[in-house]
């Protein structure tokens, strides 16, 4: 089985079609409304490498989330089949097993697993089968517990308590993300209106006055103008989505 490099994110074919045909349609939409042209929108194209950037950096971001979910609910299946009496290789299988059916076969963990009970049933020490995780990723609590399995190993430590205390922080994590989630909602909401309410503005004005704007076309000092104009626009929208962006 080919596990996955969570240290990194590759777009897929799909991805890049679906996310190239949304970028090329903002573009498109940007070019007319402000140049009254679609030809500017081939000066944007080199832009393309930094969109697919922060493409991939977004949906790398998800995809950490979701593993470190669902790593947290493999943990708190481990924890209560190890102090039922199973085995760790028992525990693990009876992990996979759970989250076959909250998240699917084909989840990030259920790989995960499988891969751990395979590696136990060679009799490889299980700090070290999941050092072979945390090598693969950039998670934070993932990395934290692997290092707290090896040391207790060495030193005899609880697995069991372990196991459930880091459960209980990443889940703890879980919780204060979705207060600061649930408190900033609003907030979010209000920065996406306020984004998108000047293309509104001035689609209503195309349409009601179609010959309001015709002096800032065709002309060097009504480019220059309007391109300055979108220039702020651009980092008005960066700067408030670094404001309402919260990381615990």
């Amino acid at each position: 089985m080919s596990l996955t490099d969570y240290t990194s994110y590759r777009l897929s074919v799909k991805e890049y079609i679906f996310y190239g045909i949304l970028g090329m349609s903002v573009i498109l939409v940007i070019s007319y409304l402000f140049y009254h042209s679609l030809i500017p929108a081939a000066l944007f194209l080199p832009l393309s490498y930094l969109y697919f950037k922060q493409v991939s950096r977004r949906l790398y971001s998800k995809r950490c989330n979701k593993l470190c979910r669902q790593f947290k609910d493999s943990l708190v299946s481990l924890s209560a089949s190890l102090e039922a009496g199973c085995s760790i290789e028992n525990a693990v299988w009876e992990a996979y097993l759970e989250i076959s059916v909250l998240y699917s076969r084909n989840s990030y963990m259920a790989g995960e697993l499988i891969s751990i009970y395979n590696q136990l049933q060679l009799s490889i020490p299980v700090e070290e089968a999941f050092s072979n995780l945390a090598a693969r990723t950039d998670v934070d609590d993932i990395l934290t517990f692997c290092e707290i399995l090896k040391i207790s190993k060495r030193t005899d430590g609880n697995l069991v308590s372990i196991i459930r205390s880091t459960a209980s922080t990443i889940e703890e994590k879980f919780e204060i993300r979705r207060e600061i989630s649930t408190n900033i909602n609003g907030k979010k909401f209000e920065q996406l209106i306020m984004s998108v309410m000047p293309i509104l503005i001035i689609i209503y004005i195309k349409l009601t006055s179609p010959d309001f704007f015709n002096p800032l076309y065709g002309n060097i000092a009504g480019i220059a103008f309007v391109t300055i104009c979108l220039l702020v626009y651009g980092f008005s929208i960066y700067l408030s989505l670094k404001i309402i962006k919260i990381e615990v």
